[in-house]
């Protein structure tokens, strides 16, 4: 019984940390779209009327969106949706949980370069379910999708063709980055092959698709891209401003509250489990918005010397810096700049 109840906990918390995970790394556009989809699935969560919603219809960006916000449109599919749209096998939640994340996790060349010991970590799932569904993603269209780096996406693709030359792999592995520094004698001692099969062996490679996720979309569908953030200079410095209506604000209802505190014992686990599920994704929306407005106050920090000057100096700050300052893992800043827009204002003051 007590193992059962520790799995469960477990399953719980791994779901809460993937859709945590998830929610941050989505647009405003997504994360609006996101909660209509909850708000229709599940009765107790209720849409607060915002006079100031500014929504996404044509009609209010055209209106209210400046030119130079104006985006090509992008009509592509998304790599997820093609992903997702090739899995025809049926997966507990907790495991279709992590497909997602790992699927939102791939990078626009469509590589997983989290270490999957890592992910586990994070998502508190086991290592061999990671693996699992790490190997199921390299299975899907297009060939290569889902690896750690370029040189797994391209054995990934000659192992699809049904190669059979070992010496081809190892040339992969081990003898690219030498023919990229031009050392074809070292390659030649290294690997015992000549350079006839060096050439047949590039020839072969550049047939394949180091970039598998390259040809799909990775933006918006819009065509304005609205910021989060807004930074404005004032009188005593610089302002951040988050824009929360840029998507529906929600709470859970209090006539589903009260009922389920009338309702019999017995009969309270679907109403819990519907508000128990509200609450975190109004906790995972927070988590969301103090994330980007904390890695947005950590840049404009660092690049006070631009903000004040766009003539100024523009200092180097990778990502694995903005994590250490932060306190987090070097893929939640991956997650919160990809998709989210800043915007910065040094002619208003207030």
């Amino acid at each position: 019984m007590e193992q059962k109840l520790e799995f469960k906990q477990i399953q719980t918390i791994s779901q809460r940390v993937i859709q945590i995970n998830r929610i941050l790394q989505l647009t405003s556009k997504q994360l609006d779209e996101y909660i209509l989809e909850e708000s229709e699935t599940n009765p107790v969560i209720e849409i607060i009327e915002d006079p100031e919603y500014s929504g996404y219809s044509r009609r209010k960006q055209t209106e209210s969106v400046p030119d130079d916000y104006l985006s090509n449109a992008d009509d592509r599919e998304s790599l997820r949706d093609h992903l997702l749209g090739q899995v025809t096998a049926s997966f507990r939640d907790n495991e279709q949980w992590l497909l997602e994340y790992l699927v939102d996790s791939l990078d626009d060349n469509g590589y997983l370069i989290e270490d999957p010991a890592e992910i586990a970590e994070q998502t508190g799932m086991k290592p061999a379910m990671v693996q699992k569904m790490i190997t199921l993603i390299q299975s899907l269209e297009p060939a290569g999708v889902g690896a750690g780096d370029m040189k797994e996406c391209l054995l990934i693709q000659v192992r699809r063709r049904g190669n059979e030359d070992e010496k081809l792999e190892r040339f992969i592995r081990e003898g690219l980055d030498l023919y990229a520094q031009g050392k074809t004698g070292l390659l030649q001692n290294l690997l015992s092959i000549s350079r006839e099969e060096i050439q047949e062996y590039i020839s072969q490679i550049r047939e394949l698709n180091p970039r598998p996720g390259a040809g799909f979309s990775h933006g918006e569908k819009t065509t304005y891209l609205i910021p989060d953030i807004y930074i404005e200079k004032t009188e005593n410095g610089f302002e951040i401003i988050f824009n929360p209506h840029l998507y529906h604000q929600i709470r859970v209802s209090e006539e589903y509250r009260q009922l389920y505190k009338s309702m019999p014992k017995e009969e309270k686990q679907y109403l819990r489990e519907r508000i128990q599920r509200a609450n975190f994704l109004q906790h995972s929306i927070t988590q969301r918005e103090t994330m980007i407005t904390s890695l947005a106050r950590l840049i404009l920090n660092k690049q006070e010397e631009f903000f004040r000057d766009p003539e100024g100096s523009l200092h180097s700050l990778r990502m694995q810096d903005a994590a250490d300052e932060l306190h987090v893992h070097v893929s939640t800043i991956s997650r919160t700049v990809r998709g989210n827009i800043c915007s910065a204002n040094a002619e208003s003051s207030r």
